[in-house]
């Protein structure tokens, strides 16, 4: 076999071995996609258990992620700081969908948990639902940026319980949340044929899950329209000055605070 031969199968051999490895690299991209909570960890947020419609950027929260609760909502430390927000600067995401997860596995993604999304399913008429899709829509984020809250903290007064609650390193406050602009939900499973949705049902159990704006297509979709949180950035408070109380009914007045990033290794899972 001459020369020339030889260097062409060498060449036929390499194209086709770089062939099959980009082929099976696609692949696999295609057949794992990431999860929408990987993606928002990507992007240095910690997902929220499920998605919620209050307690945004300035509430205080604690460091222990065995406390599932919230100590102070935004205006209740910080009242007037909405103005002080950044909203709509930063764009996280686009439409992102996660397919064929069963009620447990995506119950993390409503406002409800598992078992609105199993009453919801009843409400559609579904006898048994094998699998959910949830379609998450375009995602910001809603910032307090650290020249924001000085700026607000410039002269303002708050309360002895904000203060203490401030003054204890155990805390943490909400810089940063990302929030989504709707969310779909798809069911599928066996249902009886032409079976609607019963739309008493399906109000009654959403009530009980907390007020949304929503729709549905009267078969197998539910779309909650309106914006919802989904993950969080929170720092801890390093350093806190606060002028002392003149007297005992005058409110403490806050003069510099100091953050310090949470660290996402031991972040709080915060749920309803």
């Amino acid at each position: 076999m001459n020369t020339n031969r030889l260097s062409e199968l060498a060449i036929l051999v390499v194209t086709s071995a770089i062939y099959v490895l980009l082929a099976t690299s696609v692949h696999s991209v295609r057949a794992t996609p990431k999860s929408y909570d990987n993606l928002l960890r990507e992007q240095g947020y910690t997902p929220l258990n499920h998605p919620r419609s209050n307690f945004g950027p300035g509430s205080i929260i604690p460091l222990d992620k065995n406390k599932n609760l919230f100590i102070a909502a935004q205006e209740e430390c910080f009242p007037g700081l909405q103005e002080k927000l950044q909203t709509g600067v930063t764009k996280l995401l686009d439409r992102v969908d996660n397919t064929n997860l069963g009620l447990t596995a995506s119950g993390k993604y409503s406002p409800g948990g598992t078992g609105l999304l199993a009453k919801l399913a009843a409400a559609f008429g579904f006898k048994r639902t094998s699998s959910l899709n949830v379609s998450f829509g375009e995602t910001s984020a809603i910032d307090l940026t650290e020249v924001g809250l000085e700026k607000y903290l410039d002269g303002n007064k708050i309360s002895k319980a904000c203060a203490q609650h401030l003054s204890n390193t155990r805390n943490a406050v909400i810089f940063s949340m990302a929030q989504v602009s709707q969310m779909q939900y798809k069911f599928n499973g066996d249902k009886a044929v032409n079976a609607s949705v019963d739309a008493t049902l399906l109000k009654s159990d959403l009530q009980a899950s907390g007020t949304f704006n929503y729709d549905h297509n009267n078969t197998d979709t539910l779309t909650v329209k309106q914006p919802m949180y989904v993950g969080y950035v929170a720092y801890s408070i390093k350093d806190l000055s606060i002028t002392p109380n003149e007297s005992s009914s005058d409110q403490p007045l806050l003069k510099s605070i100091h953050m310090k990033k949470l660290s996402l290794g031991n972040h709080l899972h915060l749920t309803d």
